[in-house]
């Protein structure tokens, strides 16, 4: 629903625009929230989700912390900056004009250090065609090849926490979050075999 609105209001140039500056203000709120996460620390709210709802287990691992900002988790945090480093990227590429292509660069490049304080290593696979042009997919393969190695098959870098947590996309045993993830599925495998449709909101959750 929210694709087709988007769709038919922005229709023109001009709102386009508009809307791509009300998004990036967003972002440099999300961005300015995960900075002070880092620096200052966590609120009381979020204190609460991360100890008393467990959070923690999937957010401080041994890799480094994996920062959220104000969206529900990491991995929405981390998938949303991605998104908007390569979205904002290419605009800032195509804008003629200098204060807003300045402006769409910024966005840019705080949607990629977003993406790195979330620690979330599925970005790090988004791999974007953005033309048809052979020489573009040829530099885009090698260089996501040579990734790869990097993270696969070395260990530099590994006093950085932001490297070393990435690098355990590469190496899903060792990983703390991954292996929740897997645990999580087979609880849900024994659900689904009883309530394949789902139960709906109750306050009497059916045992596993």
């Amino acid at each position: 629903m929210l694709y087709i609105v988007a769709s038919i209001v922005s229709n023109t140039p001009k709102m386009l625009r508009n809307s791509l500056i009300v998004i990036g203000i967003f972002i440099i709120i999300a961005f300015l929230k995960v900075l002070y996460q880092k620096y200052v620390g966590f609120d009381f709210a979020e204190k609460r989700w991360l100890y008393i709802d467990r959070a923690a287990t999937t957010h401080i691992l041994s890799t480094g912390i994996r920062y959220f900002s104000y969206f529900t988790d990491a991995a929405n945090f981390g998938t949303c900056m991605g998104g908007v480093a390569i979205a904002y990227s290419i605009i800032g590429l195509n804008t003629r004009n200098r204060r807003l292509a300045i402006f769409y660069f910024s966005i840019a490049v705080m949607g990629a250090i977003g993406m790195l304080l979330s620690g979330t290593r599925g970005a790090l696979a988004v791999f974007c065609l953005i033309c048809k042009s052979l020489r573009t997919f040829t530099i885009s393969a090698g260089v996501s090849i040579a990734l790869f190695f990097f993270f696969a098959f070395t260990d530099i870098g590994n006093s950085n926490q932001f490297i070393r947590r990435a690098r355990t996309a590469f190496r899903p045993a060792k990983d703390a979050s991954f292996n929740v993830r897997v645990e999580n599925r087979k609880e849900i495998a024994l659900y689904l075999q009883k309530h394949p449709w789902g139960v709906g909101l109750t306050e009497d959750i059916p045992k596993m």
